[in-house]
């Protein structure tokens, strides 16, 4: 169930990031097929790190602080849930429109992005790869949330693999086809499946608030 949810708020975002963010891997999807899969492997391997990493540090911090337990509580649960459901279905309306709000796509300006590219390759894939995998947005807190929720390492590895899987499937064609796609189909797209994670998600948190007061 988890690696589901995270897997469908991954492809929102992954569509996100195909209508907004495509510039920054611009400089990899210009280079001969052979190079451009090598690069396009160092970036994705650098994603997985980056997240493995993220979902260590998100489990050993919240078993510390014990934060799994109030969550599991009906009323906090539920309304962090349905807060989260808001935070989506706002960013799945923000991509109906052809700009890109999110910090870390500033550095996806072609022209930088080529000077970045021409001092090495390589390290401007890992660069990418890293900054695509921290930035802040609803989709990565449903990530956080996911993690969090259980206690459990494993739990935390599979809300971090659905939601890998779900970005990564959504970058696929760009690697595939060498191109950037930045019209209307990709915003849709991401709209639509972040509007499902929050339907999802408001569902699952008013479930819990309705168990919290009924059945407590």
């Amino acid at each position: 169930m988890i690696l589901a949810e995270t897997f469908l708020v991954g492809l929102g975002a992954g569509g996100g990031c195909l209508a907004h963010c495509g510039p920054a891997l611009l400089p990899i999807l210009l280079c001969g097929e052979s190079r451009r899969w090598r690069l396009a492997l160092i970036f994705t391997g650098t994603r997985l790190l980056t997240y493995s990493l993220l979902a260590t540090a998100i489990y050993l911090s919240g078993n510390l602080l014990q934060i799994h337990t109030l969550l599991r509580a009906p009323s906090t649960g539920g309304i962090l849930l349905v807060l989260l459901s808001v935070l989506l279905a706002r960013y799945g309306l923000t991509l109906r429109e052809d700009s890109c709000e999110s910090k870390n796509c500033g550095s996806g300006h072609p022209g930088e992005s080529f000077r970045r590219f021409r001092s090495g390759g390589k390290r401007y894939a890992v660069r990418s790869g890293i900054l695509s995998a921290t930035g802040l947005c609803p989709p990565m807190f449903a990530f956080v949330v996911e993690a969090l929720r259980s206690g459990s390492a494993a739990h935390a590895m599979e809300a971090m693999g659905g939601f890998f899987l779900g970005t990564s499937i959504a970058l696929l064609p760009l690697f595939a086809l060498g191109a950037v796609c930045r019209g209307q189909a990709a915003r849709n797209a991401g709209m639509l499946f972040s509007l499902l994670a929050a339907a999802m998600y408001f569902i699952q948190g008013t479930s819990l608030i309705l168990k919290g007061v009924f059945y407590v």
